[in-house]
């Protein structure tokens, strides 16, 4: 039996067996695998094809499982995701992305790249869970796509008057059952829906301090929207006038059960929280570094991330 905060990827490999049982069949990869498409977002609307260009689908496969989660281009050969998402197992994972992925079929506009490294935080599996992220670095970079934008202000979203965000993936719309299988629906596009961030306040009281920390945030709850399995890793937007003025300041990391349940938000890291460590990972193995990683950037005094495990 799950609980109500079940970990968004652990729920996905559920999810993901009975979808299979069900005989969907899953579109290929150029390589010649199949992407198994298990995001979700409940009650949100297609979005413009072209307006998410850092939107990453991120295909994790071991020898005994595939799982899927979203991800965002933060440098060229860059991609920020869940820690969760790289960790399901303890098999070293092939990890594939699909930068500007806007549909369940592979498209010409899509980046296929596949990872060279990848490295989630090191105070990952923690309480509270402050530190669900990873990096995935490409075999070669996506020129030309544009970047999200980092938040790096602690204040945003302000509590106390909060601003719509808005939270992206690839996925099923809903579920319908009969008297013996459920059949997922899935949807063509990129969904995106807007939540509201909820205090931390309110959400420790709902998940406990062993979840929710100074590196959480907390949005939706409302019973109408929110984010579901498989849609780990995605971003959580501030969103601006255009691609390139996106700030994102969560990383999708768990929800309730049942998804956009009546008063159990979603819960994301905080991206201010984690970004300079960030800033420190990028510079140090990107290939396309950007132009702030020069002698000037302050080093951190705080760990750097780990290596997953066979990916030194």
């Amino acid at each position: 039996m799950l609980t109500k905060s079940c970990i968004a990827a652990f729920c996905l490999v559920l999810f993901q067996g009975v979808h299979l049982t069900n005989g969907s069949l899953a579109e290929p990869t150029p390589d010649g695998q199949h992407r198994g498409m298990q995001t979700r977002i409940i009650g949100g609307s297609v979005a413009d094809a072209q307006r998410y260009p850092y939107y990453t689908y991120v295909k994790i496969s071991t020898e005994y499982q595939t799982a899927t989660c979203g991800g965002s281009l933060i440098a060229p050969d860059v991609v920020l995701t869940a820690a969760h998402c790289l960790s399901l197992t303890y098999d070293t994972p092939t990890v594939d992305a699909f930068v500007n992925s806007t549909s369940r079929k592979y498209s010409d506009g899509e980046f296929y790249r596949k990872s060279i490294k990848l490295v989630v935080h090191p105070g990952y599996n923690q309480s509270p869970l402050d530190h669900d992220v990873g990096l995935i670095f490409l075999d070669s970079p996506a020129v030309g796509v544009p970047l999200v934008k980092l938040n790096r202000d602690a204040a945003v979203p302000i509590s106390s008057n909060p601003p719509s965000a808005t939270a992206i993936g690839l996925g099923l719309a809903g579920v319908v059952s009969d008297d013996f299988f459920n059949f997922y629906d899935y949807a063509k596009r990129l969904m995106n829906v807007q939540i509201a961030p909820v205090s931390n306040t309110a959400c420790i009281k709902v998940y406990g301090s062993a979840i929710v920390g100074n590196g959480t945030l907390c949005a939706g709850g409302d019973g109408k929207k929110g984010t579901c399995s498989g849609d780990s890793g995605g971003p959580l937007l501030m969103k601006g006038s255009s691609a390139q003025n996106d700030v994102q300041i969560g990383v999708t990391s768990l929800g309730p059960e049942d998804c956009a349940e009546d008063g159990y938000p979603d819960v994301f890291t905080r991206v201010s929280y984690v970004a300079q460590l960030i800033d420190g990972q990028v510079c140090k193995f990107s290939k396309s570094k950007p132009a702030s990683c020069t002698a000037t950037l302050k080093p951190s005094s705080k760990p750097s991330f780990k290596p997953t495990s066979g990916r030194a």
